[in-house]
């Protein structure tokens, strides 16, 4: 089944423009949409991520999302990646296809990382895949 491509996951979209969206206008999003800070605090997630994770925003909301969360990320070298970007000081983006997991909850997605140092502001986009390659 052929998807239309998504601006927000096709890298239409700026970090900041991602920054102008409201709470509202995340949670339409058809994909996982969590906004860090510059240390990787999660400071905003969509109900799409909150509905696959199971864990509700005061769960989510105040956590380290790499240390404290996602820590599937650190193996896969994401959060290592993130950090590059931060210590950059400048917009980068960077996509991979990782298993990702929850405590417990896992899945196959492809994930987009976005940050603005200028907003000091990071962005992660999570589609689900429903195999490894798709």
């Amino acid at each position: 089944m052929w998807d239309p491509p998504d601006p927000l996951l096709s890298g239409e979209k700026s970090p900041e423009q991602l920054c102008q969206l409201s709470g509202e206008a995340i949670d339409l999003l058809p994909h996982g949409f969590i906004e860090l800070d510059s240390d990787g605090t999660v400071l905003r997630v969509n109900e799409y991520e909150e509905s696959r994770t199971g864990l509700n925003p005061d769960r989510l909301n105040g956590r380290n999302f790499f240390s404290e969360l996602a820590d599937c990320l650190i193996e896969h070298g994401i959060a290592d990646r993130y950090s590059n970007l931060v210590a950059l000081g400048a917009e980068g983006r960077f996509t991979e296809t990782v298993r990702f997991g929850y405590r417990g909850v896992e899945r196959y997605v492809r994930m987009v990382v976005l940050y603005s140092a200028e907003q000091a502001r990071g962005f992660v986009l999570l589609r689900d895949l429903s195999e490894p390659g798709e």
